[in-house]
């Protein structure tokens, strides 16, 4: 016990020692303490104002998907129309070309009506190309108003 009768003299330095040491850590959690439950509502804050971006952003992604299909869905609407428009624009073609033939015909054989010469009369040959002509344009008229 020889060493513990020479540490008697430096005890109660060791004791003051231990209690600097325990009151410095007790002054440094209280700090810690005070300064963590002052920056508490403003970590909570924060994590609110994440968590509200990371919904407005889900909802932004989600409206701009919709967006995107619905505009995809328009560009083949359009795409369709297009095909049924150019259909129906090579049908409406192909009726006039024969119609053009048809009256390019009737054209020729007036041509060759009046060549005939003095066998028809100018009055009867006129009225036949009137009659002739009158109808081809009532035709052309009718599918006209029919494509509309």
């Amino acid at each position: 016990m020889p060493i513990l009768s020479a540490l008697m003299p430096f005890l109660p330095y060791l004791i003051g020692g231990i209690a600097i040491v325990t009151v410095i850590g007790v002054h440094d959690f209280r700090v810690r303490s005070a300064e963590a439950a002052k920056w508490k509502p403003k970590l909570e804050t924060c994590e609110g104002n994440v968590k509200t971006a990371t919904d407005a952003n889900l909802s932004l992604k989600k409206d701009f998907d919709q967006f995107i299909d619905a505009h995809n869905k328009y560009l083949k609407k359009l795409a369709d129309d297009q095909k049924i428009a150019l259909t129906k624009k090579n049908e409406l073609l192909a009726a006039l070309r024969i119609k053009e033939q048809a009256a390019q015909a009737v054209i020729e054989q007036l041509l060759v009506d009046a060549a005939a010469g003095p066998q028809v009369s100018k009055e009867v040959a006129c009225a036949k190309a009137e009659s002739t002509l009158r109808a081809l344009a009532t035709d052309l008229m009718r599918d006209d108003a029919a494509h509309k």
